[in-house]
């Protein structure tokens, strides 16, 4: 898979989480460009992580 193909379809991936998020975290996520919804997204499973340990 080429690297533009699997970056697409992270991007896909993220945005289609999205559509089943809560309303209110939805909408806040709404905004951003693909960069920083990428940050966003990556500061909320480094959050994640550290709660389950």
């Amino acid at each position: 898979m080429s690297a533009v193909k699997a970056r697409t379809q992270a991007i896909n991936q993220r945005k289609s989480v999205l559509i089943t998020a809560d309303p209110a975290l939805r909408e806040e996520l709404a905004g951003p460009g693909n960069a920083e919804l990428f940050r966003t997204c990556t500061r909320f499973a480094e959050v994640s992580c550290r709660e389950e340990v």
